[in-house]
């Protein structure tokens, strides 16, 4: 490479190979060098596969709120969809055919971080191979029509197109949907693990399933399943969760005087552009400004300077918003007060005068709240495929659906038992009781009246008999039939009197009955994505919660609501009673008792709007859940935890199963607790080993597919062909010993290998500095960074931990500065570490075992490394992920490209572990399901031991799940570790 060439390199990157910024430096370098080569060419085709998202994804990754990986898959899917499917609503196939010939030469970026991406990339691919192959797949998806009469599902597709607001929708949008969200890869959202880890096997590997379940959305508006002679349904989710917005953020710059880099957030700067808070015009510069005087606004008066603090996307949109229509929460909550709803006194919905319009904060409220709104879907869909999202969410749903009435939330709460105060049992109760009293009452007038007309009937009778005339007789006969006809209807009056007291007397039964059956034709509990009230830990999974859906007698689900406050719960029971009594009219066992029913219903409304009811629900819940009962709930609506229309569980993995894959029973799992990692490895090992030779060969022939697994808070997908798990269980030896002797040995004598001296401590601990809280930054390095002499890995982390756990001055609330599990980590990432004199040499190495990189390239990448390594107060070592780095930037800089067809990601990291240059490859065994880690076995070389973790794709970083450590060390032996071993049982029909 001429040196004029390196010079203009160099004037650009401004930093050695040492520095932790060079890869990342010369890539953007490479790509913009390559779109300047680019502008003229017009294969637009190749510009969509080759696109980097370079700009986009360094703003997007300088903070977490959200993932570029995700919104790179998701930007791509959108445009490929676009192509491929024409305005016809027709497979494009010589754009598909070219497109695929394109992804395959584009298929690997080699940008920092892009080894998240190559999953993503493959399966683009796999979709786009099999649309071109697979006629059944292409039929299924010129199946699919658009909704009809959903707008819901309208905005839906709109949202996962990013089509404009109101954009009328045809066939040709439903189908790019349906392909996009196809070909988008699905990662979980919170709480819904239950429903991701089955959704990701039918997303993935059954796609006609898949496709089969878009059409019928769009076509009915809800999925259905029928077998054993039952139908269970459940609606198309409207909601598509809450994404990005409640993903935490720490904010540790001074949010008056300091820099935010939250500021160059694309997703923030995007949805506020919309609403036209921030300029779309502006530069970019000028729009990080911009945000950043917005978020200074409204942090200024709320958050102490110069403390930490942790902030989301939701809560910076909220203020933000705010401050721009001069608004307080305050006012929010005063004008939501004003809306027509409940009054405590009676319940009843409430008219606003005539004549009088909202003025002032009474228009700028509601302004506000449709721009929240429309803020939020903005940035969620910068990052989440809408319809992809919602189907899943749909699926959610019917781990609920099995279940009797008498198990839903609702039914707690209505107190249906004659001796539950306050409830509608109660309340029936004392009614009939009344009726019955009624009832009682006329059959004994009645009988007095017909014991009176029975003596004038007998009187009348002997006076016939005695007669001393004919006249006399034919007058007698006259009152005498008179009075008998009365007699008979007396007697008819007290008979059905005295048969409705009997009615009446066992009524309470029949009603009781007869609502319940009905409860579920009119209401339904579904999953809700957004209905998170429970604290939990990063990786346990939330609960999940479900909503009670109101159908209003209607078949069309469009028409359906979600139930969100009182007011709404206390309508909807108040309609379905009433249309309860009109589908008593005209059933035998309700008839002659049409004003009875009226009575009733109108008595049962009453006590449903009166606030002893409500107030009661509240109480019957909180018993129902062990939850501590709380006074003058209605006052007080924030405290009570568990509500009629709302409630949290876990999520039923096991009827969620059964009922999607049409199963009448549940799948059959093996499960166990265990006492440590090692042992829970073994359980999988073994339990592998049994299935059955035609199944195993199908994880051999295909490593990515997946089975259902769960731990005791987690759903998600073992993968049996993961290599080196594979080789643990396909063979025959001793599932104990081999996993010792072929696994954890060799692991454990590299780590035994490391020795740190004081280059490669102060190398690390210089590492682990940006993760120390900025305020105990200066300490945590003055108390560190001059370690001498060598030590072992484990011994180095002792020496840390021990030396803030002694040091007040390292400590935070009586905590360490920094967990030891972060020491874990960095450890992981650098070992072994490599003296930089060695770093050239061992590149070399590297690249000339990888293909397609010519020797004239590989002798470009060391002539280059030599002008770009320091020459002076460089650093002496380099880390193994570093080196790693080194050895892809070189690779883009000599080839002048980002993208491949190989995969030198992993490429270089099967290399380096061949020859000892980095960790040795974890054991990985299972897809997390998260947006990036898969869980794996490690041998700690922090601790030695052998633990469990999470890792990304490659085992390149690594964090221990310290805080499942009680569900892996026998401390805790229920719920238990399990897997489903039928994955036949899980395959739709």
């Amino acid at each position: 490479m001429l040196i004029d060439a390196i010079n203009k390199i160099k004037s650009f990157i401004k930093c050695t190979v040492e520095a932790p910024e060079f890869y990342s430096k010369i890539y953007s370098y490479v790509v913009r060098q390559r779109k300047i080569e680019q502008k003229l060419d017009s294969d637009n085709l190749k510009r969509v596969c080759s696109e980097e998202y370079d700009g986009l994804s360094v703003r997007i990754d300088s903070n977490s709120l959200q993932d570029s990986s995700a919104v790179r898959n998701n930007q791509r899917t959108r445009r490929i969809a676009n192509l491929v499917i024409n305005e016809n609503g027709s497979v494009d196939k010589n754009t598909l055919e070219i497109l695929i010939e394109r992804l395959k030469e584009h298929l690997y970026f080699l940008g920092p971080d892009r080894q998240h991406d190559t999953r993503r990339q493959e399966h683009i691919l796999k979709v786009l191979e099999m649309l071109a192959e697979s006629k059944e797949l292409n039929h299924a998806l010129q199946a699919i029509q658009k909704p009809y009469m959903h707008p819901v599902a309208d905005e839906i597709i709109r949202e996962t197109l990013d089509l404009p607001p109101k954009h009328a929708v045809n066939n040709a949008h439903a189908r790019r949907a349906a392909l996009c969200a196809l070909m988008c890869y699905l990662r979980q959202a919170l709480g819904s693990c239950f429903a991701t880890a089955p959704a990701i096997i039918v997303h993935d590997e059954q796609p006609l399933q898949f496709l089969s379940d878009i059409s019928q959305l769009f076509s009915s508006g809800q999925l259905k399943r029928v077998f054993g002679g039952v139908e269970y349904s459940v609606p198309f989710s409207a909601s598509t969760g809450a994404g990005d917005l409640k993903r935490p953020f720490i904010m540790s710059t001074d949010p008056v005087k300091g820099s935010l880099e939250i500021c160059s957030q694309p997703g923030l700067i995007t949805a506020l552009e919309n609403e036209g808070v921030i300029s779309p015009e502006a530069p970019i510069k000028n729009k990080i400004l911009q945000l950043q005087a917005l978020i200074k606004e409204f942090l200024i008066e709320k958050r102490p300077i110069g403390t930490q603090f942790i902030i989301t996307a939701e809560e910076i949109f909220k203020g933000i918003l705010l401050n721009h229509f001069s608004l307080t929460a305050d006012d929010i909550l005063e004008y939501d007060s004003r809306i027509p709803g409940m009054s405590h006194g009676n319940l009843m919905m409430q008219a606003p005068k005539a004549g009088k319009r909202p003025t002032g904060k009474g228009l700028l409220v509601p302004q506000y709240k449709e721009a929240y709104k429309s803020v939020k879907e903005s940035y969620k869909k910068f990052s989440d495929n809408a319809l992809l999202r919602c189907w899943e969410y749909t699926l959610a749903s019917f781990a609920e659906t099995k279940g009797e009435f008498s198990k839903w939330n609702l039914y707690s709460s209505l107190g249906l038992r004659h001796d539950d105060v306050g409830g509608i049992g109660s309340c029936l109760f004392e009614i009939l009781k009344k009726k019955l009293e009624e009832f009682n009452s006329k059959v004994e007038d009645y009988q007095f009246q017909y014991e009176q007309m029975f003596a004038q009937v007998k009187i009348l009778e002997r006076r016939l008999k005695n007669a001393s005339s004919e006249d006399e007789a034919r007058w007698l006969k006259i009152d005498y039939r008179a009075k008998a006809t009365e007699l008979g209807i007396l007697q008819g009056l007290r008979d059905d009197a005295h048969a409705n007291a009997q009615r009446i007397a066992n009524f309470f039964d029949v009603l009781i009955d007869f609502y319940i059956n009905l409860f579920p034709e009119f209401f339904q509990e579904v999953y809700d994505p957004e209905l998170v009230d429970v604290e939990v830990g990063p990786y346990d999974d939330t609960p999940a919660g479900f909503r009670l859906l109101c159908k209003h007698g209607r078949s069309n689900t469009s028409q359906w609501t979600v139930i969100n406050s009182p007011q709404e719960f206390i309508e909807a029971l108040v309609s379905f009673f009433i249309a309860a009594e009109r589908q008593m009219d005209g059933k035998e066992r309700f008839k002659g008792l049409d004003k009875a029913l009226t009575e009733i219903t109108t008595e049962i409304v009453s006590h449903i709007r009166t606030e002893e009811f409500l107030e009661s629900t509240f109480h019957r819940m909180a018993a129902a859940h062990n939850q501590p009962k709380v006074e003058n709930p209605l006052q007080n609506l924030e405290k009570v935890t568990k509500k009629p229309w709302i409630y949290t569980s876990g999520g039923n993995l096991n009827t969620l199963v059964s009922v999607y894959f049409h199963r009448e029973h549940q799948p059959k799992s093996i499960s166990r607790w265990v006492e440590n990692p090692q042992e829970l490895l073994v359980f999988l090992v073994d339990t592998l080993k049994e299935v059955p030779y035609t199944l195993a060969d199908e994880y051999k022939e295909n490593p990515k597919k997946s089975m259902l697994m769960h731990s005791p808070t987690h759903a998600f997908l073992l993968k049996p062909g993961d290599s080196p798990f594979l080789e643990a269980w396909d063979n025959d030896e001793y599932s104990y010993t081999f996993i010792r002797d072929k696994m954890i040995f060799p692991m454990e004598r590299f780590i035994d290998d490391q020795i740190l001296n004081a280059d490669a401590m102060q190398y690390i601990v210089k590492r682990l500095l940006p993760k120390v809280p900025i305020d105990y930054q200066h300490y945590f390095h003055q108390s560190f960074g001059g370690l001498k002499g060598s030590m072992s890995p484990q011994v180095f982390r002792d020496y840390l931990v021990y030396g803030m756990e002694s040091n007040p001055g390292l400590q935070y609330r009586r905590n360490p500065v920094l967990s030891s599990h972060v020491i874990d980590s960095e450890l992981y990432a650098c070992l072994p570490i490599i003296p930089v004199y060695k770093v050239k040499e061992r590149m070399e190495i590297v690249l000339k075992q990888l293909p397609d990189l010519s020797e004239k390239s590989i002798n470009e990448a060391t002539q280059c490394f030599d002008e770009f390594t320091a020459k002076v107060l460089g650093e002496t070592v380099m880390g193994a992920k570093q080196f790693q780095e080194v050895c892809k930037a070189f690779i883009c800089l000599v080839t002048e490209q980002t993208s491949f067809p190989h995969d030198y990601h992993a490429l270089v990291k099967q290399i380096c572990e061949k020859e000892k240059f980095s960790m040795p490859r974890p054991i990985v065994f299972a897809d997390t399901n998260w947006v990036k880690d898969d869980f794996a076995f490690v041998v700690n070389p922090g601790t030695g031991a052998v633990e469990f973790w999470r890792v990304d794709p490659l085992g390149v970083d690594g964090v221990p799940m310290v805080s499942w450590k009680h569900w892996l060390d026998g401390s805790r032996k229920k719920p238990d570790w399990g897997v489903f071993t039928q994955p036949r049982e899980y395959v739709g029909k």
